[in-house]
């Protein structure tokens, strides 16, 4: 697989890839698991992303990995918020408005 020298451009993201869709330079497409930029500098439409003349693999799809085990519950802050949490957030959230921004103002 070859390197592609962006130099100061931006990828745009393009979604999945659909043989339909007339794609230009720099457009990023997910496709088998993968992901896709197009790098010819001739729009086209229908050209698969094995065609490494018109397109560059920049990630594949890797092995399917360990479900880890039974029981695993998410740390907060890194998985998730509970509704608890958000409660608790906004509490303090409206608590520090009135006391401290309402009334430290008048």
């Amino acid at each position: 697989m070859g390197i592609t020298n962006l130099g100061a451009v931006s990828l745009s993201a393009g979604g999945v890839y659909n043989p339909e869709t007339v794609y230009k330079k720099y457009k990023v497409v997910s496709a088998n698991g993968g992901s896709y930029m197009y790098i010819n500098s001739t729009p086209a439409a229908g050209v698969p992303v094995t065609d490494t003349s018109h397109w560059q693999q920049i990630a594949e799809k890797g092995l399917k990995g360990d479900t880890g085990a039974a029981g695993y519950t998410p740390v907060r802050g890194t998985d998730y918020w509970t509704a608890a949490d958000i409660a608790t957030m906004e509490s303090y959230l409206n608590n520090y408005v009135n006391t401290v921004i309402l009334e430290g103002a008048s």
